[in-house]
């Protein structure tokens, strides 16, 4: 793994509001913004794919578009012990309330970039000189697979994907985030 890159961009946040869950805006309950709520995904993400511990390098937390109690805006970069960097980025100036947002996921290693734009994947490989259109779910559809794998496995009684430890680990970046980035 060389870097990865976790984009989660959404529309502006008075669409929670909207939709009746303002509690998401309120740092006393949901416990930040953006980074808190879509950053999350991204960072279990970096931790999956990490060698070893993963480090907080920087952070940078903006509310310039939408001021409020919480962030609209926010980057973390962190490296695991193995010197691969991943970079998390969160936001809600996405200027549309289009479903999905500006959203990339992009995975590198030395013989393969594997780029996610949520309605389009590529795969391209140095070695054979490649480049291959990959099945895609859409976001919103990718929620329902959870859903469904979610039920399959408490039915079965098995483990979940995640665990409350895995949880905890990417809470605990976020928090450290938060920290480092002050009030």
């Amino acid at each position: 793994m060389a870097h990865c890159q976790f984009r989660l961009v959404n529309g502006p946040p008075q669409r929670y509001i909207a939709d009746g869950v303002a509690w998401v805006l309120d740092p006393a309950v949901g416990g930040g913004g953006a980074l808190r709520n879509l950053g999350i995904h991204g960072v279990d993400a970096a931790l999956s794919l990490a060698t070893g511990k993963l480090g907080l390098k920087s952070v940078s937390i903006a509310n310039r578009i939408h001021p409020g109690p919480v962030e609209d805006h926010a980057l973390l970069v962190l490296e695991d012990e193995a010197g691969a960097l991943f970079i998390v980025e969160a936001g809600y100036t996405f200027a549309s309330m289009r479903p999905g947002g500006d959203f990339e996921w992009r995975i590198v290693s030395a013989n393969a970039t594997l780029i996610d734009h949520g309605d389009h994947v590529i795969c391209a490989t140095l070695d054979d000189a490649a480049i291959v259109d990959l099945p895609v779910e859409l976001p919103a559809t990718r929620y329902r697979l959870f859903m469904r794998d979610t039920l399959d496995r408490l039915a079965r009684k098995a483990p979940p994907p995640v665990s409350i430890e895995d949880y905890v680990a990417a809470m605990s970046l976020i928090d450290a985030a938060y920290q480092k980035a002050g009030p």
